[in-house]
């Protein structure tokens, strides 16, 4: 494995622990125990908003628990359906506790922040076990960036940048026709029929991108990353530390396709008629192919100490694989 894989998948663990810490932190300051916040009673506090927002402006929310679905429309406006979910001891006490926690809205410019408040910024332990859940729709075309510590983000059909964070939470993207930046410490990331260039990232989570028309890159520390029907991406860098690797479906003949792992296998499974190109390097795993390979051999195919370079039906698409201690497979996928 070269080192700047590994090095790409520290920064990665870097770039997320302050997160982490938070959530942590959170998480202690006066959370109920898990059996207890089964028995409490429970009040639900509903949240509604309209404000008005340019078709290409930006929404940002904050939030510390609680999901988040983002949505659009054709209307210059946002809306904000937000649901406070406390539970306490007594329905009073949990009815006081959200009271608690508010729900502030700034604009700046052409930005519009949603922000779910804390008392004195942090969480208490009359507020510790208050949630909110947040709907936004948005105008079609407008940027999202949403930073959440205790749930999962879905975004659907958002025209505008998308920027996401979730330290425990899955992420999921539908439909996005702009760039994607998205960020998980402990979750699974999801992404299908999206039309920008696409950056993911996840320490302990599984990556599964499915038609995808941009660039890609697509990073998980300990996870698996799956990466399916990507014959109209023109790049993708694909990497996991620990997990395998699976590069599934139709390539682009003029594509180029990068899959790195340090102790997981690399899998290829495309259809008996792809014609590609590929190098192909593990240390101490083994290479096999269902393929007929004009190959160039230097090493050996058990223990490959060099590169081995192939070319399947004619050649094509461009392929580099590589795993320090894991196998490399070409399968036929008909």
């Amino acid at each position: 494995m070269k080192p700047q894989r590994i090095a790409c998948a520290v920064t990665i663990v870097r770039v997320l622990i302050s997160s982490a810490l938070l959530a942590s932190l959170a998480l202690l300051v006066g959370a109920l125990p898990v059996a207890e916040a089964a028995k409490a009673e429970k009040y639900e506090e509903s949240f509604q908003r309209a404000e008005m927002l340019a078709p290409d402006g930006k929404v940002q929310l904050i939030n510390i628990a609680g999901d988040v679905k983002i949505l659009v429309w054709n209307r210059a406006e946002v809306k904000i359906d937000a649901v406070k979910i406390s539970r306490a001891g007594s329905v009073e006490k949990a009815k006081e506790n959200a009271t608690r926690v508010k729900i502030e809205i700034r604009r700046k410019d052409n930005q519009l922040t949603v922000e779910t408040k804390y008392p004195e910024g942090r969480w208490t332990k009359n507020t510790s076990n208050v949630s909110v859940n947040y709907v936004l729709t948005l105008p079609s075309k407008a940027g999202a960036t949403v930073s959440n510590i205790s749930g999962s983000v879905d975004a659907d059909n958002v025209g505008g940048l998308i920027k996401l964070m979730a330290v425990s939470g899955n992420i999921a993207v539908t439909g996005s026709t702009s760039n994607a930046v998205l960020e998980a410490v402990s979750g699974n990331i999801t992404l299908r029929d999206v039309a920008g260039d696409v950056k993911a990232s996840t320490v302990s989570g599984d990556i599964l991108v499915e038609r995808a028309a941009g660039s890609l890159t697509a990073e998980s520390v300990s996870g698996k990353v799956t990466a399916r029907d990507l014959a109209g991406t023109n790049s993708a860098d694909v990497s996991s530390s620990s997990g395998n690797i699976f590069l599934e479906g139709g390539l682009n003949p003029a594509g180029s396709y990068t899959l790195e792992s340090h102790s997981g296998d690399i899998t290829v499974s495309v259809p008996g008629s792809a014609a590609f190109d590929f190098t192909a390097w593990t240390f101490s795993g083994e290479f096999f192919s269902d393929f007929k390979v004009a190959t160039e051999l230097t090493g050996r195919a058990k223990g490959l100490r060099h590169d081995i370079r192939g070319q399947v039906n004619g050649g094509g698409s461009d392929l580099t694989l590589k795993s320090f201690s894991g196998d490399i497979n070409l399968e036929k996928r008909d």
